[in-house]
């Protein structure tokens, strides 16, 4: 298991390997696409029912490009989420979509750019007196934009768009981009106990640290299916 921290610890830098391909140590195109059924608990104590139906869509991808070969990250979170409140129900789709780009490993997986956009929905308060009284909708979009170790991000929310631009500092940790950093578990040699990432936070307006933490490995049976197959 593994584990993201928001952390002030100092460690060295992170060797990355393309762990996805066959032979880690040679490149090979790649089109991995990863699909899940995601549950929740359903929700108590509000004064009204609520339940959730989800799935995680994953797509990793290599693209070849005149200045060499990139990767192209995408994920999608649909949920349909149920407000009940007596005999009258809504149904609403709370989707998160993220897009990011970035170099190989060699290059340490430098980001190029992201986008991350959300419409989603929010249990509001505990004594409604209409479906609608039960849950708030909110939506917003982030772009982030890499040249070396400047960047700019632009943040729209509520028709509201602010725009910040910041400088990331790598000479002691890897910078990647939040969209990126799950990912990024993936391609770290086993060897690794625990390292430290920098992220640029959209929504503070400031490079975090985050911690990488490595626990003991969990065993289960599951079943998945691999080109259609079983």
């Amino acid at each position: 298991t593994a584990s993201l921290l928001t952390a002030c610890s100092a460690t060295q830098k992170v060797i990355f390997n393309r762990y996805w391909n066959y032979d880690a140590l040679r490149f090979e195109d790649i089109h991995e696409v990863l699909e899940y059924d995601v549950s929740f608990e359903e929700g108590t104590g509000y004064g009204y029912g609520l339940n959730y139906n989800g799935t995680y869509r994953t797509e990793l991808q290599s693209q070849t490009t005149p200045e060499g070969y990139l990767y192209l990250y995408t994920t999608e979170l649909i949920t349909e989420v149920t407000y009940t409140l007596g005999e009258e129900s809504k149904a609403i789709i709370d989707r998160v979509t993220t897009e990011v780009k970035f170099y190989p490993a060699e290059n340490g997986l430098q980001p190029i750019y992201s986008k991350k956009s959300v419409v989603s929905s929010s249990p509001m308060t505990t004594k409604p007196t209409s479906i609608e009284d039960c849950y708030r909708t909110y939506a917003y979009e982030v772009t982030t934009e890499y040249e070396g170790k400047q960047g700019k991000s632009t943040l729209t929310q509520n028709g509201k768009t602010t725009e910040h631009t910041f400088t990331i500092d790598d000479e002691k940790a890897n910078y990647l981009d939040n969209e990126q950093l799950l990912l990024s578990l993936r391609a770290m040699p086993a060897s690794v106990n625990s390292t430290q990432l920098l992220a640029y936070s959209p929504f503070t307006a400031s490079v975090q640290k985050i911690a990488v933490g490595f626990g003991n490995g969990a065993e289960g049976e599951f079943e998945y299916f691999k080109n259609g197959e079983s």
